[in-house]
């Protein structure tokens, strides 16, 4: 007998957005432009890629699938978790307002969810067993003549509730991932970055020689590929992460929690190459700041080559930057 997971999932799970989703919000907010959004068609989260476009229930699964990340596809996603409710609602607050949909039916207002009915079981994406706790409401009509209309896929709206819907509706719909890291394109200081990151609920990125070549990864689906004759310093070339000294000069930690975590073995990252030796014969670059009059070279950027640098915290260098997903 093949053993199957059973979910339990509450019809109202999620209710309206509440005061840590409203922060969390305002964190989005700053991170992921417009200009993302219309031009790749998605809102990204630690939980879900979220798409606004609308399509029929196999127009998103399809969607999912050819989706890319970390060279496996994607797949509806059932969004009966905590987590992944509370991500999609924050993306469909962020690209279509509550306050501006007036009609319960609107399409905006609904997102597709992978659970749908087998039989007389309801189902998540996967096959695992969903208990909806009460009756799901039938939610639009069906396009076309049809002589019978089944509703056995469902619908999430706004406020969390639960709907039925015919496949051959139309709807936004989201995506399940688990990314390790999300990458804005947005460029604001180090200091910035880290205040965003933490209003999302993350924190600035932890990326160690090992999670190199994920990272490397995760700013190409982000930002592209490495544009060709791109300098070595264009701030195009270059992602904040969470590494700093600036408590003590040459004690170097990850800015994660309240105590963060020491970074024992930095003389061992692969380190910017400079155009001349080291005179030190340190692997590390040398503190510039006090010969150039500057601020210190107090935090850590990475290059799109899986490059370290000390950079200097300063309100002038704005970058692109990457924070951290929980479990990770």
């Amino acid at each position: 007998m093949v053993s199957r997971t059973v979910s339990v999932v509450m019809v109202t799970m999620v209710m309206a957005v509440d005061a840590m989703n409203r922060a969390h919000l305002r964190g989005y907010q700053a991170f992921v432009s417009p200009d993302f959004v219309r031009g790749r068609h998605f809102f990204p989260t630690c939980n879900i890629f979220y798409f606004p476009d609308r399509e029929t229930l196999a127009g998103a699964r399809n969607k999912c699938r050819s989706t890319i990340f970390y060279e496996h596809p994607l797949e509806l996603a059932s969004l009966d978790d905590a987590d992944s409710q509370e991500d999609v609602q924050i993306a469909q607050e962020y690209v279509f307002p509550s306050n501006a949909i007036t009609d319960r039916g609107d399409p905006k207002n609904w997102v597709w969810s992978g659970i749908h009915r087998e039989g007389s079981q309801w189902v998540g994406t996967d096959g695992h067993d969903v208990v909806l706790e009460s009756d799901i409401p039938m939610e639009g009509e069906c396009p076309g003549e049809q002589d019978t209309c089944p509703r056995d896929n469902v619908i999430l709206d706004h406020q969390g509730h639960y709907g039925r819907a015919n496949a051959a509706r139309k709807y936004p719909f989201a995506c399940a991932t688990r990314p390790a890291y999300l990458i804005s394109a947005n460029r604001v200081t180090w200091t910035k970055a880290k205040k965003i990151c933490e209003r999302m609920g993350l924190q600035l990125a932890i990326v160690t020689p090992k999670d190199v070549k994920r990272f490397k990864a995760t700013m190409n689906f982000f930002l592209g590929r490495k544009r060709d004759g791109l300098k070595p310093f264009d701030p195009a070339n270059w992602i904040w992460i969470g590494g700093s000294d600036r408590h003590k000069e040459g004690s170097w930690f990850w800015e994660s929690g309240k105590k963060g975590l020491p970074i024992s073995d930095i003389e061992k990252y692969p380190w910017r190459k400079l155009n001349r030796p080291l005179e030190s014969g340190r692997e590390t670059q040398p503190d510039n700041a006090s010969r150039l009059g500057q601020e210190g070279q107090n935090v850590l950027a990475i290059n799109r080559d899986g490059e370290y640098d000390d950079s200097y915290i300063s309100a002038r260098r704005k970058r692109a930057f990457a924070c951290q997903c929980r479990f990770f």
